[in-house]
């Protein structure tokens, strides 16, 4: 029900609508309802969007007497307050009118899409720019809505003209962008991409009028398209600095690319840049300062596009070190922008397992190439955290090759026979570093970086050859390889006055001694003293008896086991063996030579009927020719009897050697006739010497046995021992048959080295025999049953031993050391008092010794440090040492001094306990400020502080004490007297001044 009240408001309201409608001079006329209708319907004609094709109506349009109409019909309804009506009913008509550009819009893409000509995008962004203009709003209405503003009391002190501006823009903006096509995006990427790179589009016909470029940004920027497709506008710019990166820097590793590519961007994309967005600032700073966010993103996807680059790259480029230098500078560098460590050591596992961790790859490349990984990722990452994880796969395949050892220690004698050093010749010899337990009291101490796993340690060797060594746990490996290597080579010298050789191989052992140690060596000394006691003992049997024999004399204890044979030298080499060994006993009576007679060579002249020749053979090759020189056709059998227990398969290739050179010929089957004159033709095709392969006259190294080899003969030997003590005492543990084999001869493992290898050579024959002797003996079912049962006790004790060593692994897998850093410190802050005295902090040194994790914590948990109580006079270091560990937190500080025996004799003597104390001084003036200082005091003490810090002054202190406490608590004792008002006023203005 309608309420007297409300009638008479909607009765006013009426009639104010109602007088609006009367004009301004005629105050008395009835209401001219039909000519408000016609304004309106004038106003509404002129401001209504026309079609722009249609010439006609848009001249009616701009016809002067239609200007002066229109501008009386918006007078008429802006006295009617109707403006924002008639300007609704103008938007809401243009949106009705929007088909019209629609179909244009339709018309140029549909062209587009067939052409792909970027002009045709042009003239649509030209055509859509003079629809705008068309259906603008005319001045006089936006005029009108001005003049509103200055009549309107309602309104603030903004103009109402520019509102009727941006509605029409946002309205034009809004029915545009609802009307585009999905191709349009491809075309507005296409025109941004042809004013970035002209130069990749075809030539334009040049009679047809262009739209100049930075026109048609304007218009673009008028019809809000710039911040619509700011993605599309960014999307090129990425994708041409990915097209040049990859242009200009794929394969191009010589030199740093980064800068260059820098500067491209700057001159090509940032310019591009410039003329779409700042084209109206008027200074360089201005334009500068609006783009400051884009260039970085550019700059950051410019840095991350190389990163990518490289990264694919990175095998190809640690191949090519150090040509490739430049490439590892900007990976450098954009590993700290970009931060893709992680991306980059996942690329170059996957490469290293695919190209070079397989059967294929020999033992030397593999080396090579992590040599030059060390190499590079250390100028890429300096703390090692990439190096660690790309090492570690290389490092365990290394660990499985049986050649590895031998490879690394050819490379440090200077092999010639195996390539590339793998060692740097400008690289300073230093000896090898061993891993370091961390010194946990370093001042220069760092942690380790964020990105490193667990078993990170920074402090792993730098130079290369501690790194190759590194990847054994030992250096005795390398060592023993070096003695059997430098065997091979000492003994490969076949003439004895060749002395560069013997000096050159000294040279390499001083060297090595640098490396590896003098005791380590020791036995290297010895083989080059051999040689030289060798020289010196030929040339005395030499000058005593003439002889061709010319050995080279060893100590057997020093020399690596050499590969013996049973081969028995006939004729005239037995008798010059036995000449030359008299004479050396003459010279040596204590001493006596055994010869090896498969190892050496002999020169021999070998006179035939219509032929001589002179070669140089192995000692097999020379016995089976001087058995020809007894009789001329021997069998394959006779001929091994005759040099002793020798193998089919060496005889028969000993007997090629003279048959590929035509002073012998198999006849018949097993048989040989020597040819006293050469035969034409002759060809053993069918025979048995065609089944092998020549070999080579003189090996390259005598058959000396590697380290791997000796390692295994005397794991036999030693296991004869345990295999004794088996038998004798039943059973026994591992650690027991460890400290009973220290007491034979050459045995230096420890005890896990004793558990692997006694476990490979378990199923050897030796134990199959054993077995098979214990059968034939007839043991009896008690006997077996025995037996078995010292098995089963042997395998507990093992079961035993690998149940500890698990129960130690997991210990380094529990719980609490995966807590982290924080929670811990916490913990401890829970469990420790905040206010430490002489207990509390070694309960906290106690804490930090438990581990290096748990010391890393204390170190790092400022807390634990901030609060400290002592007894007696302080020290100024270890107080100064104790608060600099809290960092920044407040300190507190409570010196509780025993009873100070003060003498009243002397006047102002210097309390030693209090604020007196030289150490408590030195900490108030030179240390950091304390939040709290509380002392307990005796008055007499007091009095002599305050009296000694009046005389004190401040000319020999950077700080008053008194200036360096926040909160200072005195605790007096009372059995010595009382300080009255006066004298507490007197200390407290000594301690304010």
């Amino acid at each position: 029900m309608t309420t007297p009240g409300s009638k008479l408001q909607t009765t006013t309201k009426f009639n104010e609508a109602f007088d609006q409608l009367l004009l301004p001079n005629q105050p008395d006329s009835t209401p001219d309802f039909s000519r408000f209708s016609r304004e309106w319907t004038a106003a509404r004609e002129y401001l209504r969007p026309k079609d722009i094709k249609d010439r006609s109506a848009m001249k009616q349009r701009y016809r002067p007497e239609a200007s002066r109409q229109s501008i009386a019909a918006f007078g008429t309804i802006h006295q009617s307050k109707q403006l924002p009506t008639l300007l609704e009913t103008y938007l809401e008509d243009m949106r009705r009118q929007f088909s019209l550009i629609e179909y244009e819009i339709n018309e140029y893409m549909s062209r587009w899409e067939v052409h792909q000509d970027v002009e045709l995008i042009r003239m649509l962004i030209a055509r859509l720019m003079d629809w705008h203009k068309a259906w603008a709003p005319p001045k006089e209405f936006v005029h009108l809505f001005s003049q509103r503003q200055n009549t309107d009391s309602s309104c603030d002190a903004t103009s109402l003209g520019p509102i009727v501006y941006k509605g029409f823009d946002f309205t034009f903006r809004t029915c545009l962008f609802s009307i585009l096509p999905p191709s349009f995006a491809s075309g507005f990427k296409a025109l941004a991409s042809w004013a970035l790179s002209p130069e990749d589009f075809p030539p334009a016909d040049p009679l047809t009028a262009r739209t100049p470029i930075t026109v048609v940004w304007q218009h673009c920027e008028t019809l809000g398209i710039l911040g619509r497709f700011e993605s599309i506008i960014s999307s090129v710019g990425y994708e041409r600095i990915e097209r040049h990166v990859l242009e200009t820097c794929e394969g191009n590793w010589s030199s740093p690319m980064l800068q260059e590519l820098r500067k491209w961007t700057s001159n090509k994309v940032l310019s591009w840049l410039l003329e779409i967005y700042v084209r109206g600032q008027a200074t360089t700073t201005e334009a500068g300062s609006m783009l400051a966010g884009i260039g970085s993103r550019f700059d950051y996807h410019l840095m991350k596009t190389l990163f990518e680059l490289r990264t694919k790259e990175i095998f190809d480029i640690i191949i090519d070190y150090p040509d490739s230098t430049g490439a590892l500078q900007d990976l450098r560098e954009g590993l700290a922008r970009t931060d893709q460590g992680a991306t980059l050591v996942k690329t170059l596992r996957k490469a290293n397992a695919k190209r070079l961790l397989h059967p294929g790859a020999d033992t030397k490349l593999i080396l090579t190439q992590y040599v030059s990984t060390i190499k590079c990722l250390r100028l890429v990452d300096p703390p090692g955290v990439l190096l660690f994880k790309v090492a570690d796969p290389i490092r365990r395949y290394l660990r499985e090759r049986p050649d590895t050892i031998r490879c690394i220690v050819a490379s440090l004698v200077g092999d010639e026979d195996s390539g590339d050093s793998l060692l740097d010749d400008n690289e300073p010899i230093v000896p090898i570093q061993q891993p370091e337990v961390e010194d946990l009291t370093d001042a220069n101490w760092l942690p380790e970086p964020v990105d490193a796993g667990p078993e990170f340690k920074a402090n792993k060797p730098s130079d290369v050859l501690s790194t190759l060594v590194s990847i054994y746990d030992s250096k005795d490996f390398f060592v023993k390889e070096l003695q059997v290597l430098l065997a091979q080579r000492l003994l490969a010298i076949t003439d004895a006055s060749d002395v560069a050789r013997v000096d050159k191989e000294r040279r390499n052992i001083e060297i090595l001694k640098i490396r590896f140690g003098e005791a380590a060596l020791q036995v290297c000394e010895v083989m080059l003293r051999d040689m030289a006691d060798s020289k010196r003992i030929d040339s005395h049997v030499q000058s005593q008896r003439s002889s061709v024999v010319h050995p080279t004399i060893i100590s057997h204890h020093f020399w690596p086991s050499l590969e013996s044979s049973e081969v028995v030298l006939p004729g005239q080499f037995q008798n010059l063996q036995e000449s030359y060994s008299h004479e050396f006993t003459v010279f040596k009576p204590d001493k006596k030579l055994k010869w090896i007679p498969n190892l050496g060579t002999v020169h021999l002249t070998i006179e035939l009927e219509d032929r001589t020749l002179d070669v140089e053979v192995p000692p097999l090759e020379a016995a089976f020719i001087e058995l020809f020189s007894q009789k001329d056709v021997w069998s394959l059998d006779e001929l091994i009897a005759a040099v002793g227990n020798v193998d089919r398969s060496s005889a028969v290739k000993a007997l090629s050697t003279w048959a590929n050179k035509g002073v012998i010929k198999e006849q018949g089957e097993n048989s040989f006739v020597l040819l006293e004159r050469a035969e034409e033709g002759a060809s053993d095709e069918d025979g048995l010497l065609s089944e092998e392969a020549a070999p080579s006259a003189v090996p390259v190294l005598p058959p000396v046995q590697t380290a791997q080899q000796q390692q295994a003969e005397q794991m036999r030997i030693h296991w004869k021992f345990i295999e004794g003590m088996l038998t004798n005492l039943r059973s026994l543990s591992l650690d027991r048959i460890h400290s009973m084999l220290k007491f034979a001869p050459n045995y230096d493992q420890n005890i896990e080295d004793l558990a692997r290898d006694a476990a490979a050579i378990r199923p050897t024959p030796c134990l199959k025999q054993r077995r098979a002797i214990f059968t034939r003996r007839g043991l009896n079912h008690e006997e077996i049953d025995e037996s078995l049962s010292q098995k089963i006790s042997i395998l507990s004790l093992e079961l035993q031993d690998l149940e500890d060593r698990r129960q130690k692994r997991r210990v380094v897998l529990s719980a609490i050391r995966k807590i982290p850093i924080e929670v811990l410190g916490k913990i401890f802050i829970f469990v420790l008092p905040p206010m430490l005295n002489k207990k509390g902090r070694k309960e906290l040194v106690g804490l930090s010794l438990v581990c290096k994790g748990w010391c890393r914590v204390v170190r790092l948990t400022h807390r634990l440090w901030s609060g400290c109580i002592i007894r007696g006079p302080p020290s100024y270091e270890e107080l100064a040492a104790w608060f600099d560990r809290a960092g920044d937190l407040p300190k507190a500080l409570d010196a509780n001094p025993p009873e100070c025996s003060h003498k009243d004799d002397i006047p102002h003597l210097q309390c030693q306990l209090g604020l007196g104390n030289p150490g408590l001084l030195r900490l108030l003036s030179e240390g950091p400020m304390l939040d709290c200082l509380a002392i307990d005091y005796s008055v007499k003490c007091f009095r002599s502080t305050v009296a000694h810090i009046k005389s004190l002054g401040t000319s020999t202190m950077s700080h008053r004490p008194q200036d360096m406490i926040r909160s200072l608590t005195l605790n007096f004792e009372p059995w010595d007297g009382e300080i009255d008002e006066p004298e507490a006023e007197e200390a407290l203005s000594v301690l304010d001044a």
